[in-house]
């Protein structure tokens, strides 16, 4: 009889022994664990000194990249520097701290990265030309080409429904998708969706990309942030404006997850991408309420952004308050955010009222 693997308690387990399991899965970070909290080159893409693993590594496996963005624990970390999906990482880590099931595979191989030499002088001007590139080639979400997208968005919950007019928002039909050794692993229709700073400046845009019946495209990472133009990891403070807001402003991490909210209960909701992303953001003068929509994790990290960013909020005056998502994490899963709740009960499992979300 197969014997389910339960990611809480492989995570409990884990605990403590990440630099044990890294030396075995992912050997590229030895140098890193040596200097936790110390800057280096990246174990995705090289560079000189853009990555580190947080202080208490050892206890969560997390680590962050200016370029790549934070990877919340081990697990995380571990799928993405091998390509693995997460039930094979989860696996691999039961594997290494001796947790075993009858149906369990090989540990698949790890090998060591070459990195070739890459420039680490940033050139704004050519990030730039790319990031219009990308721009100019995509449409509108109602263009008759955009069909994967509107897929994508029905399938997810009729989330089409909260972008009427979206001008942040667009389809590109073919979008290049490289690897992290800069391997084009092909062209795929993609969601692009325009990101600002905090002053309101374009900087960036992400990526979702898709296939052409309107799932996620089967790609090491099918949700990607282009390199900002004036550099790596200096999008903190920025968000996807997804709408209109009149001084109340509802904040998400993922793009789906804040239109749910703006679906379920009327309230403009933004993304801001990532956890890291939402502790940092800086509200727009005229917005005096925040409600911020967290991810609940089993790392934790959804919701200690979340946190951050109340107090940040609180001492700058503002009426901040956090909505989690009710219920548990399903077994099998990191996480659950609000597009799981609307997914899985409706706009029944959101606030009716918007004073009541408030």
């Amino acid at each position: 009889m197969k014997q389910k693997l339960d990611v809480r308690h492989v995570a409990s387990v884990a605990e403590n022994k990440w630099a044990e399991i890294f030396n075995v899965l992912a050997p590229d970070l030895e140098d890193a664990i040596a200097r936790p909290g110390r800057h280096g080159p990246c174990p995705l893409h090289g560079g000189t000194d853009g990555f580190r693993l947080f202080r208490d590594v050892h206890k969560t496996g997390g680590g962050i990249c200016n370029q790549c963005g934070p990877f919340a624990d081990g697990f995380a970390l571990i799928q993405s520097l091998n390509g693995w999906r997460f039930r094979e990482t989860l696996e691999a880590v039961a594997a290494c701290v001796g947790i075993e099931r009858s149906d369990s595979r090989n540990i698949p191989p790890v090998r060591r990265r070459q990195f070739r030499e890459i420039e680490t002088t940033h050139d704004a001007a050519q990030a730039r030309r790319k990031l219009r590139q990308v721009w100019e080639a995509s449409v509108s979400l109602h263009d008759p080409s955009a069909a994967p997208l509107r897929r994508y968005l029905l399938s997810r919950g009729q989330l089409q429904m909260a972008l009427p007019n979206s001008k942040v928002i667009r389809f590109h039909p073919a979008l290049p998708y490289y690897d992290e050794d800069h391997v084009l692993l092909g062209h795929f229709p993609a969601m692009v969706s325009l990101v600002r700073d905090r002053t309101g400046e374009a900087g960036s845009i992400h990526r979702t990309y898709l296939t052409e019946d309107g799932k996620k495209a089967d790609v090491p990472k099918a949700k990607k942030l282009m390199v900002p133009h004036y550099g790596p990891g200096t999008l903190g403070g920025g968000a996807i404006p997804l709408n209109e807001h009149h001084g109340m402003l509802g904040l998400a991490e993922g793009i789906e997850t804040a239109l749910s909210v703006t679906l379920a209960t009327g309230i403009p909701t933004w993304s801001c991408v990532s956890a890291t992303m939402l502790e940092r953001f800086e509200p727009p003068e005229n917005v005096h309420t925040i409600i911020v929509w967290a991810d609940k994790d089993l790392s934790g990290a959804g919701q200690k952004a979340a946190a951050g960013l109340k107090l940040r909020m609180w001492e700058l005056g503002k009426t901040c308050c956090i909505m989690s998502p009710p219920g548990e994490v399903p077994e099998g899963s990191k996480s659950i955010d609000w597009n799981d709740v609307l997914l899985r009960n409706g706009v029944s499992g959101f606030p009716r009222r918007r004073e009541r979300a408030a």
